[in-house]
């Protein structure tokens, strides 16, 4: 490396510079120590905010160098056309390319990061449907049918049969006549006017008992 540079190394790119501003101990106090930064954020901030650039036109720059010493001084130095640099995200140079001498004081701040949370796009909710009431059938008691009026039947009871009075005499002569031929082995002829009695009486108790019956 030229004598009073900053880089131990070439560096091809950003991230080989950030790895060795990690790795040397001795790059890390000189970065350090010029820009004001911890070794750690000095390296984070070469990998994400710087890139490798060439001068667009010939120039004279003011660049710092380590001294004999060890101190960090500067001095005007003519840098041509095409000649590789590494500059910060908004185009600012930084660092002269081949011996990693800074040609500026300060980095540039990073960029803020904004981080836009996703648009969900909310879908018109369509409102539920309104409840549908349940109408529940009524239901009709059926009537009972009216009670059928049973027929009252009255037993009577039946009366005591009652001979008729003028079958009383008929009997009664029967019954002598039977008795008077009794005494005799003869046997007994009947009379005309008995058997008439005994039909008449006999009538009379048959009509006595179809009407009992009838009522």
């Amino acid at each position: 490396m030229p004598p009073g540079s900053f880089l131990t190394k070439p560096v091809a790119g950003p991230s080989e510079l950030a790895d060795l501003v990690k790795q040397s101990k001795v790059v890390a106090q000189r970065y350090s120590k010029h820009f004001g930064m911890d070794p750690s954020s000095l390296a984070q901030y070469f990998h994400e905010n710087v890139k490798i650039s060439t001068l667009s036109k010939t120039g004279k720059y003011t660049v710092y160098f380590i001294a004999k010493d060890g101190k960090i001084l500067q001095h005007k130095k003519r840098l041509k056309a095409g000649t590789k640099i590494f500059v910060a995200w908004n185009g600012h140079l930084i660092l002269e390319g081949k011996c990693g001498n800074p040609v500026t004081k300060t980095l540039p701040k990073p960029p803020v990061k904004v981080t836009v949370a996703p648009t969900v796009q909310e879908l018109p909710t369509t409102p539920p449907p309104p409840p549908t009431a349940v109408v529940e059938p009524v239901q009709v008691a059926a009537e009972a049918p009216p009670p059928v009026p049973q027929p009252q039947v009255e037993v009577l009871a039946e009366p005591p049969i009652e001979l008729p009075s003028m079958l009383i005499p008929g009997l009664l002569a029967a019954g002598a006549l039977g008795f008077a031929g009794g005494g005799r082995n003869e046997q007994p002829v009947p009379e005309p006017a008995g058997l008439l009695v005994l039909g008449l009486g006999g009538a009379s108790l048959l009509i006595h008992c179809y009407k009992q019956r009838r009522r």
